[in-house]
């Protein structure tokens, strides 16, 4: 379980990451966000062509294929299988938030807690409680829906952000405050390039996020 002040903390931090970009489409993709130049994104495939090591062996075989951080001295490398962006885009963008967390949160043990507040800031960023407050109606059923495709997330993500949003707009501070005014001012005016779901009927069409299963 996390501390309220840990979350508060993560809710904090990840409203000044979202504020730093210059520009937030309603689907929030930490590919196409200004990173910390010491962060990079590759697909296996990439990697695979810039090492030479074999895709089956960065994926150990499929068992790896939600994505992974790779550690080298000071650089931080995330790897994610790119097949995702057709057969589960939304559970990709959870993951690679998920592995940008272990890293804004300086995680050194892969234990449970880590885990948690890694999916917590993960949650924050592909739909922070600050923005999805604002949308939120009263019937379970309708915000549902429009949490999940509003901010392109899986419908286990959509149903967590309703259990547990503070609903209290009250509870939000200014620089939460700001990114809601920047958010509603920008998602509009700016088109998410990518798959927001799946597109493909003949593949298998993974819907939940396993980092809550």
């Amino acid at each position: 379980m996390i501390e309220l002040e840990r979350r508060l903390y993560i809710r904090n931090l990840t409203a000044k990451i979202l504020l730093d970009q210059d520009d937030l489409t309603s689907v929030i993709d930490v590919r196409d966000m200004k990173l910390p130049k010491n962060i990079y994104i590759s697909s296996f495939r990439d990697y695979s062509n810039i090492t030479g090591i074999p895709v089956d062996e960065l994926s150990n075989n499929g068992l790896l294929d939600d994505g992974y951080t790779v550690k080298i001295n000071d650089i931080n490398i995330i790897l994610y299988n790119s097949d995702y962006d057709y057969i589960c885009p939304q559970r990709l963008r959870f993951s690679l938030a998920h592995e940008i967390g272990h890293i804004f949160l300086h995680h050194i043990e892969d234990d449970y807690q880590s885990e948690e507040e890694a999916n917590y800031f993960a949650a924050q960023i592909v739909a922070h409680d600050a923005i999805a407050v604002t949308m939120l109606h009263g019937s379970w059923d309708s915000d549902l829906n429009f949490i999940r495709e509003q901010f392109g997330i899986a419908w286990a993500t959509a149903e967590i952000k309703l259990r547990e949003i503070n609903r209290n707009k009250r509870a939000y501070n200014s620089t939460e405050i700001r990114l809601f005014n920047k958010y509603k001012y920008n998602f509009n005016k700016q088109v998410y390039s990518r798959n927001k779901f799946a597109n493909v009927e003949d593949m298998a069409y993974i819907e939940y996020d396993e980092a809550f299963a």
